[in-house]
C-alpha cells in the first residue's frame, strides 16, 4: 500500500531549484509539476486527493489540497449522526470516526459496505503517515488454539500503533483478537456497522465505534441492500 502525508507547498531547496514530482501522468509521461515534501505534486500526492470511494470500488483522485472531499463527493449531513463512538474512546479512535461519518450507502451490499470501510480506514491510516497492512496475524495469546488475522493494522516503521477489526455482527473471535492486542498496548478499534445489538462488554483498552445502518429486503434480493441511517 502507499503511505503518505499531508503535505504543504514545496519549498525552494538553498541551491534555488525545486523538486520535480516523481508520478506518471495518465499517459505515462512524467509529471513536471514542482513536488511537495512527499515528492509528489498537489494532483497526484494520494494525502491531497478526494479519497471518497466512487461506483467502481476505487477512491477518487481529485485534487482537494488536502481539504476533504471533491464537490461531487461532498457530504452535507453531519458525521455524528451516522458514527457512534464512546467519548471516553481514544482519540485515534475518535478521529477515524469522524473520518467514516461522511461515507453514506444507499442500497448497498454487505461486501460492498465492507470493502468501502476498509478502504476509508485504509485512506485514515496512510493520510497520517503510517503503513497500513490487511490480514496481520493476531497475537498468539487471543486464543492458542486458533490461528487468527486482524483486518488491518497501522504501522510506525516496524511498530503496530493500531489494531481494526470491521464487523457486521458481535463476532467473539474479533472481540478477543482485540482485546489480546490492546494488552500488548496497541490501540485496539472494533468497527462495527448494521442494526444488530452491541455487545454488552468488551474488554479494557477497546474502542468501540459503530455505523448504524439498516436492511431492505425483496423477493429478488434475498441478501438484501444496506442504507445508512439518517
Amino acid at each position: 500500500m502507499i503511505t503518505g502525508t499531508l503535505s504543504s507547498p514545496a519549498e525552494v531547496p538553498k541551491g534555488g531549484r525545486m523538486s520535480i514530482c516523481t508520478a506518471r501522468t495518465k499517459k505515462g509521461l512524467r509529471c513536471t509539476v514542482n513536488a511537495g515534501p512527499s515528492g509528489l505534486c498537489h494532483v497526484h500526492d494520494p494525502a491531497l486527493q478526494c479519497g471518497a470511494p466512487t461506483s467502481s470500488g476505487r477512491l477518487c483522485t481529485v485534487a482537494t489540497g488536502g481539504r476533504g472531499r471533491c464537490r461531487k463527493h461532498a457530504e452535507p449531513a453531519t458525521p455524528a449522526r451516522r458514527v457512534l463512538v464512546d467519548p471516553q474512546a481514544s482519540a485515534a479512535a475518535q478521529s477515524l470516526a469522524a473520518s467514516l461519518g461522511f461515507l453514506h450507502f444507499a442500497g448497498a451490499s454487505s461486501a460492498h459496505v465492507t470493502d468501502t470501510l476498509s478502504a476509508a480506514v485504509s485512506r485514515w491510516g496512510q493520510q497520517r503517515g503510517f503503513q497500513v497492512k490487511r490480514e496481520v496475524r493476531a497475537p498468539a495469546e487471543a486464543r492458542p488454539d486458533r490461528r487468527g488475522y486482524l483486518d488491518l493494522v497501522c504501522f510506525d516503521g516496524p511498530r503496530p500503533v493500531m489494531a481494526v477489526e470491521i464487523d457486521r455482527g458481535n463476532k467473539q473471535w474479533s472481540h478477543d483478537k482485540l482485546a489480546a492486542v490492546a494488552a500488548r498496548g496497541v490501540a485496539a478499534v472494533w468497527l462495527r456497522w448494521g442494526s444488530k445489538t452491541l455487545p454488552d462488554r468488551i474488554a479494557d483498552g477497546v474502542d468501540l465505534i459503530h455505523m448504524p445502518m439498516h436492511r431492505t429486503r425483496t423477493e429478488k434480493d434475498i441478501e438484501g441492500s444496506w442504507y445508512s441511517d439518517p
